[in-house]
């Protein structure tokens, strides 16, 4: 289970980074800002793609985790909802994908609620044999979940670019092109 919770914490803080790029408001502050509706792509570190739907966002990342040695590929699928108010974007994850790479292509290839996840997680890993508790699959779940993040956010044109701090408190910023 450690190791499991290892790749886990390195999963939460790719969330933390990318989650941060789901938020966004209307000119007049209330509401989603309709600049954001559409598709966005950053090829940097792999192919991060983010769908902004007034107030709806799905967010598919397949990146390059150079916290691991060798470097390996991961894939996240999540959406959520996001709301923005001067030039802050809010983000809060209300599904995650079983075609995530956390959980290694043991769950159903469909979207998931948080209490619909773990219930399978915690299945999968009792089939398996691991000693774990329903508390601990809930709690990891959860921190996933609670993972509602606000940056920076501007779009000039065809770029959106989106800066904050990452899990580690250490500024970054993202820059997107619209599809």
């Amino acid at each position: 289970m450690k190791q499991k919770n290892i790749f886990f914490l390195g999963i939460l803080s790719i969330i933390l980074i990318f989650g941060v790029l789901l938020i966004a408001c209307g000119a007049d502050g209330t509401g989603p800002d309709p600049a954001l509706n559409g598709t966005w792509i950053n090829d940097e570190y792999g192919v991060e793609q983010y769908t902004f739907n007034n107030g709806f966002f799905e967010a598919n990342m397949i990146i390059l985790n150079k916290a691991y040695d060798p470097p390996v590929v991961v894939s996240i699928f999540s959406k959520g909802t996001y709301t923005t108010s001067n030039g802050q974007i809010s983000t809060t994850m209300t599904h995650i994908h079983g075609d995530w790479d956390g959980f290694h292509g043991q769950l159903e290839s469909k979207w998931y609620t948080k209490e619909e996840v773990a219930a399978a997680w915690y299945a999968l890993l009792i089939s398996l044999g691991e000693v774990v508790t329903e508390e601990e699959v809930y709690e990891d779940i959860g921190k996933w979940f609670a993972l509602s993040q606000t940056a920076s956010y501007s779009v000039i044109g065809d770029t959106l670019i989106i800066s904050g701090l990452d899990s580690e408190g250490k500024p970054y910023t993202e820059t997107y092109t619209r599809k």
